[in-house]
């Protein structure tokens, strides 16, 4: 699997109960690097792929086994760990007072790329790859 996050300076997930995930350019982002995979979400998760809905495949519960990629903007069982091969999380390059935190511990995983892009909501948003080291 490969997880999809966006994440505060904190690791935090949401603030004030709301998504740090919405953002027109890093949705564009995320659906023009898909690779002829298939990108999986929560239904909560449909107003950001209004657009592109085609492209997507939503879920009523968290998913246990996905081949592809999956759009976490929620808490992300840790159990699922183990299924995961990528990690690609978009930073907001700010701090939030966060409800929700990204509890995966991805420190000792392998970066290999980043890069930074304009976004519709943020000067600035970071993307990173990793990898599990095997």
């Amino acid at each position: 699997m490969k997880l999809i996050v966006c994440l505060d300076d904190d690791n935090g997930m949401r603030f004030n109960h709301r998504r740090q995930s919405r953002d027109r350019n890093l949705i564009q982002d995320v659906l023009s690097n898909l690779d002829g995979e298939k990108l999986y979400a929560m239904n909560e998760s449909k107003l950001l792929f209004s657009d592109s809905e085609s492209a997507v495949e939503f879920l009523d519960t968290m998913p246990t086994n996905i081949k592809g990629y999956f759009f976490a903007e929620e808490n992300v069982d840790p159990t699922i760990i183990n299924q995961i091969d990528t990690l690609i999380i978009y930073k907001w390059n700010r701090r939030y007072p966060h409800d929700v935190v990204f509890e995966i511990p991805y420190q000792n995983w392998r970066l290999i790329s980043t890069y930074d892009f304009e976004g519709s909501s943020h000067d600035k948003i970071t993307k990173e790859v990793y990898k599990r080291r095997d």
